[in-house]
C-alpha cells in the first residue's frame, strides 16, 4: 500500500524437506539484494518506493519503481534495471505510468501494471512501448463501476480476467476481457470491520473458487469465496499489533501448493506464513526490527516466490529488492515416496508431541488414509486412521506425554501406497 498517497490506518520452517537428521529446511536469515539497493533514485541502479514485484521463470525481477513511474527488470545478477514499461516522466498517456504500484505477468509475458495514480490497470505486451487500459481509466477517482480508485494489486484468472484490489473503493472489482466495466467481486459495502466489509484492501491472491484479500486497515487476511457476500477470517483478525497471532497493516499475499499464505506484515517489518488452519504466525524473512541490514526490512510491502521456493521482498523504505534463500540440506528424509502423495508437510518439527500433517493425495480412493508413528526401535508408538479422499488432507496429530524424546517415523498409508518421513520429539 502506497502510504503517501493513500492514508490508511498506520516452516518454512516446517515445511517438510527433512535431511537424515531430520533438520528441517528454512530460508535463510541474511538476504541478498537482487534489485536497488543504492539509496532513492532514477539512476538505473537505483529505485525510488519500489511498491511491487513479479519473478518470471528465468529468474528475472520487475520492479513496480513508483516515484520513477516505470516498470524496470532486473536480470540475475544485474547491477543495473532496464526499463520494460513507462519512460523518465510520469504521466497518463498511453506509453507513460504515473505511480505503479504492482504487476502480474501473464503466461505470453505480458505485464499487467496497477497504474495507481492513473486510476487504471494497463497491460503491456512483451517488448511493447505502449500499454492499453484494461481496467479503470473511465474517469479519475471514483466509486461507478468504470473507475478505479488508488488501485493496489492486480490478479489475472485462466480465462484472463482481471481483479484488481480497488482500495479506496473498498472492494475488489472484476473486468473480464474486453469489458468497459467491472463487477464487484467482494466488498463494496463501505469501509469497516465486519465480515462483508473491507478497508483499504491491498493484496490480492486467487487460487481455487477464493480470493485471498490482505484487508490493510483491519489487520487481517480474508478468504472469500466467489459469490459469497461475506468473507472469512484466515489471518489476523486480532487487532494491529506484533504477536504471532496478529498483523499489521498487511499487504502482498502469496499462497503455496500445500495452501500455506505467505503476508507481507508491512508495520511489523516481517513477512509471516500462516499455514492452513493456523491461528498463529511465524516469522520467516525480518523480524528484527526496521532496518537496512541483510536480515532486516523496513515497511516491506510485496513478496514473491520463485519456483524454488526462494522468497523475493519488495523492501519498500530501504529501496530494493531482496531475495531470502531457501536452504538445502541435499537429501531429503522422505522414503517410500508414492507417486499418488505430494506436497507432504510435518509442522511443527521438532515437536512436543502435537503436530499437524498435511499433504496431497493424487489419486480418487476409498480407503481411510492411515498414520502409523513408529520409535528409533520400530515399535509402534501411534496409529489412527482418517477418511480421506481425492485432494488436499489436513490432520492433526496428538501422541500424548508418555514418549521421551528422539526421533520418531511416521507412515502414511491408502492402499497399498505409501511415504514415510522422520520428525524429532521434543518436550
Amino acid at each position: 500500500m502506497h502510504l503517501s498517497r493513500f492514508s490508511k490506518s498506520t516452516a518454512i520452517a516446517f515445511l517438510l524437506f527433512f535431511h537424515h537428521s531430520s533438520q528441517a529446511q528454512t530460508w535463510f536469515t541474511h538476504a541478498t539484494t537482487v534489485a536497488g539497493g543504492h539509496g532513492s533514485g532514477s539512476a538505473a541502479n537505483q529505485l525510488n518506493d519500489p511498491d511491487g514485484l513479479w519473478v518470471d521463470g528465468a529468474g528475472n525481477v520487475y520492479v513496480a519503481d513508483y516515484n520513477n513511474s516505470r516498470v524496470q527488470k532486473w536480470a540475475p545478477g544485474a547491477t543495473a534495471g532496464t526499463i520494460v514499461a513507462g519512460s523518465t516522466t510520469y504521466g497518463n498517456q498511453a506509453n507513460e505510468l504515473d505511480g505503479p504500484a504492482n504487476i502480474y505477468m501473464d503466461a505470453s509475458g505480458n505485464l499487467y501494471i496497477v497504474d495507481d495514480d492513473n486510476d487504471r490497470v494497463q497491460k503491456w505486451a512483451s517488448g511493447a512501448t505502449t500499454g492499453t487500459t484494461v481496467a479503470g481509466g473511465g474517469s479519475m477517482g471514483g466509486p461507478a463501476l468504470d473507475q478505479l480508485n488508488f488501485p493496489d494489486d492486480v490478479f489475472l484468472d485462466a480465462s484472463g480476467n482481471v481483479y484488481v484490489s480497488d482500495g479506496a473503493n473498498e472492494r475488489i472489482i472484476k473486468w473480464a476481457p474486453g469489458a468497459t466495466t467491472g463487477v464487484v467481486a467482494a466488498g463494496g459495502a463501505g469501509m469497516g470491520a465486519t465480515l462483508h466489509q473491507l478497508a483499504g484492501p491491498s493484496g490480492l491472491y486467487i487460487k481455487g473458487n477464493y480470493m485471498y484479500i490482505s484487508d490493510y486497515n483491519n489487520s487481517r487476511v480474508l478468504k472469500w469465496a466467489f459469490g459469497d457476500t461475506a468473507g472469512v477470517v484466515v489471518a489476523g483478525g486480532n487487532g494491529a499489533g506484533a504477536a504471532a497471532n496478529q498483523l499489521s497493516g498487511p499487504e502482498g499475499v502469496v499462497m503455496d501448493a500445500a495452501g500455506n499464505l505467505y503476508i507481507c506484515d508491512a508495520a511489523n517489518n516481517r513477512i509471516q506464513m500462516w499455514a492452513s488452519g493456523a491461528t498463529s504466525g511465524v516469522t520467516i524473512a525480518g523480524g528484527y526490527g526496521a532496518g537496512a541490514s541483510d536480515s532486516q526490512l523496513s515497511s516491506p510491502n510485496y513478496i514473491r516466490l520463485d519456483d524454488s521456493m526462494n522468497l523475493y521482498v519488495c523492501d519498500g523504505a530501504n529501496q530494493r529488492v531482496q531475495k531470502f534463500g531457501l536452504k538445502s540440506h541435499g537429501t531429503t528424509g522422505l522414503q517410500n515416496i508414492s507417486p499418488v502423495f505430494s506436497a507432504v508437510q510435518l509442522y511443527p518439527n521438532p515437536s512436543r508431541g502435537n503436530f499437524y500433517v498435511q499433504g496431497k493425495i493424487d489419486i480418487s480412493c476409498t480407503d481411510d488414509l492411515s498414520v502409523t508413528i513408529t520409535d528409533i526401535n520400530g515399535r509402534t508408538v501411534y496409529r489412527s486412521n482418517f477418511p480421506i479422499a481425492k485432494g488436499t488432507f489436513h490432520i492433526p496429530i496428538s501422541m500424548g506425554d508418555n514418549f521421551p524424546n528422539g526421533i520418531y517415523q511416521l507412515q502414511l498409508n491408502v492402499g497399498m501406497q505409501k511415504t514415510s518421513l522422520k520428525f524429532t520429539l521434543d518436550k
